[in-house]
């Protein structure tokens, strides 16, 4: 921790944050099972397209989590809340104790189905 007012101040609002929205997530992390407290961010639209083009926005689901409580966990570590299974793709950086999991969804290691044509016609 940081001995910066600015730091610590917001360590501490991290930390209500946490406590305020929080779920639990169960992680499967080097064969053995963790629970951690997390706030789940989820783009609700994975593509926003505008008249002439398309823009493709990044939407992969991001778990704002303290950083001292995914111990072990690392890429591909299996996420699951409230039935719903995501897999780790990167950890971003420690920011004062307090990071972000950016998620896949789906079980660890398997594809997502081909796409085979349009959704709409």
């Amino acid at each position: 921790m940081s001995d910066n007012d600015f730091d610590r101040a917001m360590a501490k609002a991290d930390h209500e944050i946490l406590r305020a929205m929080g779920r639990e997530f169960h992680v499967q992390a080097g064969g053995r099972f963790v629970h951690i407290w997390g706030v789940l961010d989820e783009t609700e639209s994975d593509v926003l397209l505008k008249k002439g083009g398309g823009m493709i926005h990044d939407v992969a689901p991001r778990l704002f989590v303290c950083t001292r409580d995914i111990e072990g966990v690392s890429r591909k570590s299996r996420v699951e809340c409230d039935g719903v299974v995501y897999w780790v793709v990167s950890i971003g950086p420690d920011d004062n104790g307090f990071c972000y999991l950016t998620l896949a969804r789906g079980e660890p290691g398997t594809s997502l189905p081909v796409i085979d044509g349009w959704s709409k016609k």
